[in-house]
């Protein structure tokens, strides 16, 4: 799907209901604000806030899923936010203050998104049989667990386990 197609659906969008108007109405504030018209413009616009989503997402430890959860969030969240704040400063499309509030809009964005992306994870995991926990928080309990082990094995009340010595649990890229 090309962003031309992208953009037409968006226009198209205000010819329906009034909710259909609403939501058209909005994307294309956003997409105004943005200045946006042809491909490359998407791609020197959105690149960024794409790009560094992706990253978040490789370099959230856990399965597939997990990463793709956070690579998603972090993506919208980047770009709303960068969006959303040139369009909230009214800034002129290709002007030096409009790429400024974008990347200082992509940045809240993307702080902002975070919460958001571990709540979803913490329900994904008490979805899945776990306890409700981020993939950060699971390794934070397994680190707990380790140094508990250590210190009650090295004062003799347990003997030592060398199994939960694993390195693998301090990779970020844990489960690639």
């Amino acid at each position: 799907m090309s962003v031309g197609t992208i953009f037409n659906t968006a226009r198209l969008l205000g010819d329906g209901t009034k909710k259909t108007r609403f939501a058209g109405s909005v994307f294309k504030r956003l997409r105004d604000a943005a200045g946006v018209t042809d491909p490359v413009g998407a791609a020197i616009r959105f690149g960024p806030d794409v790009f560094f989503g992706a990253l978040d997402g490789v370099m959230t430890p856990g399965d597939l899923s997990d990463k793709v959860i956070a690579g998603t969030t972090s993506t919208i969240g980047n770009t709303l936010g960068g969006v959303g704040l040139s369009a909230a400063f009214g800034t002129k499309a290709g002007s030096n203050m409009n790429y400024l509030t974008d990347i200082i809009g992509s940045t809240a964005g993307s702080f902002g998104s975070m919460p958001v992306s571990d709540a979803i994870l913490r329900g994904k995991d008490k979805l899945t049989g776990g306890q409700g926990l981020s993939p950060y928080e699971k390794i934070g309990e397994d680190q707990r667990k380790q140094i508990e082990q250590a210190i009650l094995a090295q004062y003799g009340i347990r003997p030592q386990n060398t199994n939960l010595l694993n390195a693998s649990a301090y990779s970020p890229l844990m489960g690639l």
